[in-house]
């Protein structure tokens, strides 16, 4: 399961963003080198609310990140970050 939640964050990331997970890595054969060094594959330079929580799902550790269901939780506290009304319907 922490896999599924690294990916949800790197593909939450590059539609929030426009840009793909380690963007820096010229070379596309190198990204795993790089994720194994334990680099993070985005810059949190000036991350707002949202990327903060997302930012946790990427820790290199897998037990260290949230479940979808506490990630969630943080998205939608109060309304905050994402409005109801905004939600798709399933």
């Amino acid at each position: 399961m922490g896999g599924d939640i690294w990916s949800f964050a790197c593909t939450s990331l590059e539609i929030l963003r426009g840009e793909p997970p380690y963007k820096a890595t010229w070379d596309d054969l190198l990204v795993p080198r790089v994720a194994m060094k334990h680099v993070s594959p985005y810059e949190w330079a000036d991350s707002d609310d949202v990327e903060r929580v997302l930012m946790g799902c990427l820790e290199y550790e897998p037990d260290r990140r949230p479940a979808i269901d506490e990630v969630d939780a943080r998205l939608n506290y109060r309304g905050t970050f994402i409005p109801h009304s905004r939600r798709h319907k399933t």
